[in-house]
């Protein structure tokens, strides 16, 4: 991912409406590629609190989509669609 710019908002809205349908490998993904982006990318190597104000909530963790970085989103949005297709497609071959 190359721009720095932000998610438009009919992205934004994608966004939020594709990360409800995914799976728990989708979940964890997304959790290690904001946790990689974070050491690689922030002087913020804590791994004793969640990045970018990620919170704890029961069994999940939340984070504020507004709080990611521009390049961050782009790059979880460009998952979350490939993801969605893949998964998809697995259910498809599985009928």
């Amino acid at each position: 991912i190359t721009t720095n710019e932000d998610l438009s908002d009919k992205q934004k809205d994608e966004f939020m409406k594709l990360v409800k349908t995914l799976d728990t490998t989708g979940y964890e993904i997304i959790y290690v590629l904001i946790r990689v982006y974070q050491l690689e990318n922030t002087e913020d190597k804590s791994t004793f609190k969640l990045p970018f104000g990620g919170k704890f909530l029961k069994e999940d963790i939340k984070f504020d989509l507004n709080a990611l970085p521009n390049r961050l989103k782009q790059m979880l949005y460009k998952f979350i669609n490939i993801h969605v297709k893949t998964m998809e497609e697995n259910n498809q071959n599985v009928i």
